[in-house]
């Protein structure tokens, strides 16, 4: 068993484990954190994303960590059948992802979605939403190496090539959470997204493809 943490909040939100038994995760860390024995990672600020690879037998190969000054979240994670890992969660104001930058909208919560190699590099990494809360909850490759993403975004939103409004809660005329569904595909490119739209909040918080990839949320 390996552990990791520091002398402040650390979690880890989501595990994964591919075809050879290598295990995957994220969450976020904050400050300076040791993961095994020697693997030391620092944050640019609050807390930052981190993404780790452990080999069968519990070893770190990598961790990686991304993020700016704010706190930023990576709140799930997937692997396609490369040993390719897909990230998403929630990031404020500016993130480095690699040698991508991405900016929120107003300096507000925005999404992300991450693409790593097997070795931990960074192939893309794009952000939806507007100026209020938006969050990516969870993430799927399916057969093809389509990526999906389903969450929550508040008021108007730019989702992939939509642009979307939620709906006004009727108690507080006040915008409610809506959910969204969005699939990109192996370079990150949009293909679709849609909106989940209800009287009061509504979120999408997990999904699953199937053999057929079929989506299920």
């Amino acid at each position: 068993m390996q552990t990791g943490g520091g002398a402040f909040n650390d979690e880890s939100f989501d595990v994964e484990v591919d075809a050879a038994g290598n295990i995957y995760s994220t969450g976020y860390v904050t400050a300076t954190t040791v993961f095994g024995l020697n693997l030391n990672v620092s944050t640019n600020g609050f807390s930052d994303v981190y993404v780790s690879k452990s080999n069968p037998n519990g070893g770190y190969a990598w961790v990686k960590t991304f993020g700016g000054t704010s706190a930023d979240r990576g709140l799930d994670i997937a692997i396609d059948n490369s040993g390719n890992s897909y990230v998403t969660g929630y990031f404020n104001g500016t993130a480095n992802f690699g040698s991508v930058t991405l900016t929120s909208v107003a300096n507000s919560q925005d999404i992300f979605v991450v693409k790593l190699d097997n070795a931990g590099n960074v192939i893309w990494a794009i952000s939806e939403g507007g100026s209020l809360v938006d969050i990516g909850y969870a993430v799927e490759v399916d057969n093809l190496g389509n990526v999906i993403v389903t969450g929550q975004f508040l008021g108007t939103a730019q989702i992939g090539n939509n642009t979307f409004t939620s709906a006004i809660d009727p108690n507080t005329n006040l915008p409610a959470f809506d959910m969204f569904i969005s699939k990109y595909d192996a370079n990150g490119v949009n293909l679709w997204s849609l909106q989940g739209i209800a009287k009061y909040d509504d979120r999408g918080l997990a999904l699953k493809t199937d053999q057929n990839n079929n989506i299920d949320v």
